[in-house]
């Protein structure tokens, strides 16, 4: 196929079976990492901007600016390469190391905020910097901006109804700006009032890499409870643990938030049966090779044990 640029690459991903989870029911993967940035976030960048352009809110000459935990910031920083906008991210120095780098191959500049204050700090932080030059800057808050869900409403949605041939009982999603389960959730529960949508987050104190417990951080301004029928909470260990068997079973590299969606499932497939499922794998397990995801004593102490 022929495209005019990368952006319109963007959706359309594949939805993969999986199909060592003990499960009997259809269990399906929507993995986001084929987007040409590598995550579900390309389809919120590139909406974002476009949806401000259409209002004139961005204009030749402004520079996007955004606050990220990472794969938003890589969308817009693509988006903008393409665009010929000049990109910002503001971001904690605790994101992973990959992140970093993709960015600035992109072009993007990076300011960073205090790791201990995470991504709320960055929002802040970003927030504090667009005001001081509201012409030259366009924000486009991802936790507040309803391009957000609608982009979800728009495209990834109606992808799962029709790779899926219109039957999904469970709709599983990690919750970070919440953009992507408020949308999906919207879609689907119009379609279906008693399909269930299942959020996946990290336990309080618990870090799991782009996604956050609402209870103990800034609450999105676009999330709404109500469009949820169930929170699971996870520690960064099971995402982790989830992210591996994924890769040993399946052979899909996934992120860790991904992980913490398998996971989640792994507590409720014993209710689920005979259902069919759908679990969307936000980014790729490439963005964490520096991390424990990869650390070969951690790899090999678990297969070690699972030998014996």
């Amino acid at each position: 196929m022929l495209y005019d640029n990368i952006l319109q690459t963007i959706g359309n991903t594949p939805m993969v079976r999986i199909n060592h989870a003990g499960f009997n029911g259809r269990l399906y993967a929507k993995l986001e990492n084929f987007n040409p940035g590598g995550s579900i976030k390309d389809r919120i960048a590139l909406n974002m901007i476009e949806e401000a352009e259409k209002t004139g809110m961005l204009r030749p000459g402004m520079t996007i600016l955004e606050a990220t935990s990472g794969n938003t910031g890589i969308g817009l920083a693509l988006a903008g390469a393409v665009k010929g906008y000049p990109v910002t991210i503001v971001m904690s120095e605790g994101v992973s190391p990959e992140r970093k780098k993709i960015l600035r191959g992109l072009g993007a500049s990076i300011i960073f905020s205090n790791s201990e204050d995470a991504t709320d700090g960055a929002i802040v932080l970003a927030e504090k910097i667009r005001r001081s030059d509201p012409d030259k800057y366009f924000m486009p808050d991802q936790f507040s901006n309803p391009s957000n869900p609608a982009t979800h409403i728009m495209t990834t949605a109606h992808e799962i109804l029709h790779d899926l041939g219109g039957k999904a009982d469970i709709i599983m999603a990690s919750m970070g700006t919440t953009g992507t389960i408020m949308g999906l959730s919207h879609f689907f529960k119009n379609l279906k009032e008693d399909i269930e949508i299942i959020g996946v987050r990290p336990a309080p104190g618990e870090k799991i890499d782009g996604i956050k417990n609402t209870n103990v951080t800034l609450v999105p301004a676009i999330y709404d409870e109500k469009k949820v029928n169930r929170i699971i909470e996870l520690k960064r260990d099971d995402a982790i643990n989830a992210a591996r068997r994924l890769m040993r079973e399946e052979g899909i590299i996934a992120g860790i938030s991904s992980g913490a969606i398998y996971a989640a499932f792994q507590k409720i497939k014993g209710e689920a049966h005979g259902k069919t499922v759908a679990m969307i794998f936000a980014d790729t397990g490439y963005r964490y090779m520096n991390s424990e995801l990869f650390d070969p004593y951690c790899i090999g102490a678990r297969q070690n044990a699972a030998a014996v």
